[in-house]
C-alpha cells in the first residue's frame, strides 16, 4: 500500500511539472494563409494549453500578417509578434532571427518548438514531447537536449499519403551517428522540442547552414542527445508551394539497362557542397569542443566535395555508418 501510495505520489509529480512547463514555439511564415488557421486552431486545440506562440511573417503579401493579427487580439496570452528585422530573411535566417530575438527579450521559456504555417498538429503533440524530454533530462544532466517525433504525410485536403514519413523517405531516425548527421538529416524541424541548453548553443546560425532545423541537430548529436518519438505528432502537408516537402525514396528507374544503371553508379555525381560548407562552418564555430573522433569524421567528410562519382559514393557511404 505504501509503496503503491509513492508511486501514485511520484505519477503526479512527474505529470504536474509536466503540466507546468512553459513552451515558447517559434512560427515563421511566408504567404501562408491558405493553411495558416488550420494550423493556429491545432495549437489552441493542444492538451497542453502553456505556449505562446512567437510569430515572424517573412514578408507575405496574401494576408498572412492579418490573420496572424487576429489571433494576438483574441488570444493576447498565447500569440504575440516577435519580428525583429523586418525583410525577407528566407526560412532557416527567419527562424534563426526568432531564436536569436527571444534571447535578447526579456521572455522565458522552458522548452522550445517550431511550427510550420501549413500543418496541423496532433492534439497531444506538446504534452508527447514534454514527456518524452522530462524522461531523460535528469540522467543527461546540463546538455542539448531535442526531441523529435514521426509525422504523418498528408496532402492539402489532409487525405492520408503514408503514415510515416521516415518510411516514405527511407530515414533513420533514432540513430546515434554524427557522421550520418553530417551528411543527412532526419529530425525534422515541425517536430522538434528542444531545452534552453540547446537554443544557447546553437546560436548564432552561420549563412552556411543548410536549414535551421538540421544546424540544431547536429549540436545536438554532437554534445547532448536527441529522442526519437516513434508515434507521430503531426500531419504533415504537402502541396504545391512547401519549401521543402517530403520526397518518396527512389531507386534507379527500373527502366533503364543494366549498363546505363551501371555506369550512372560508377560515374556520376552529386553537389554536395552545401553539406560541405555546413561542416566547415560547424568546425570553425565549435571544432574546439568537438571530441578527437568527431573532428576526424567532420574532416573525413568534406572529401564529399570531390566530384569523382565512385570516390564520393565510397565516402557518402563510409561516412554514413560513423
Amino acid at each position: 500500500m505504501i509503496l503503491s501510495f509513492v508511486f501514485i505520489v511520484g505519477r503526479y509529480q512527474v505529470n504536474n511539472d509536466t503540466a507546468s512547463s512553459a513552451v515558447a514555439i517559434f512560427l515563421s511564415c511566408y504567404n501562408g494563409a491558405e493553411f495558416l488557421n488550420a494550423q493556429l486552431d491545432s495549437l489552441l486545440a493542444q492538451d497542453h494549453q502553456n505556449f505562446c506562440v512567437y510569430c515572424r511573417d517573412d514578408g507575405s503579401s496574401d494576408g498572412t500578417q492579418d490573420i496572424i493579427q487576429e489571433y494576438i487580439s483574441k488570444y493576447p496570452t498565447q500569440f504575440s509578434w516577435l519580428q525583429g528585422e523586418d525583410r525577407n530573411l528566407k526560412p532557416c535566417g527567419s527562424f534563426a532571427s526568432l531564436m536569436q530575438d527571444f534571447l535578447n527579450s526579456d521572455r522565458t521559456a522552458d522548452y522550445f518548438m517550431f511550427c510550420d504555417q501549413d500543418d496541423v498538429w496532433l492534439p497531444n503533440k506538446i504534452s508527447l514531447s514534454i514527456e518524452a524530454i522530462t524522461a531523460v533530462a535528469p540522467e543527461l544532466g546540463d546538455v542539448p537536449i531535442l526531441v523529435h517525433s514521426e509525422l504523418k504525410v498528408v496532402d492539402e485536403s489532409l487525405g492520408l499519403i503514408s503514415k510515416s514519413l521516415s518510411e516514405y523517405q527511407g530515414l533513420l531516425p533514432g540513430h546515434n551517428l554524427f557522421g550520418r548527421a553530417l551528411i543527412n538529416s532526419s529530425v525534422t524541424g515541425c517536430t522538434m522540442l528542444f531545452n534552453r541548453q540547446l537554443l544557447d548553443r546553437s546560436l548564432p546560425i552561420p549563412e552556411e547552414a543548410v536549414m535551421h532545423d538540421w544546424w540544431l541537430a547536429l549540436i545536438a548529436q554532437a554534445f547532448g542527445k536527441i529522442v526519437f518519438i516513434r508515434q507521430p505528432t503531426i500531419q504533415y502537408r504537402q502541396h504545391g508551394a512547401n519549401t521543402l516537402g517530403a520526397k518518396q525514396k527512389t531507386g534507379l528507374s527500373s527502366d533503364l539497362g543494366i549498363h546505363k544503371k551501371l555506369y550512372l553508379w560508377l560515374f556520376s555525381s552529386h553537389d554536395l557542397n552545401y553539406v560541405c560548407d555546413q561542416s566547415r562552418a560547424f568546425m570553425g564555430q565549435h571544432g574546439k569542443t568537438l571530441s578527437l573522433y568527431q573532428r576526424w569524421v567532420l574532416r573525413f567528410s568534406l572529401l564529399l566535395n570531390m566530384r569523382a562519382g565512385l570516390f564520393q559514393k565510397l565516402v557518402y557511404r563510409i561516412v554514413r555508418k560513423l
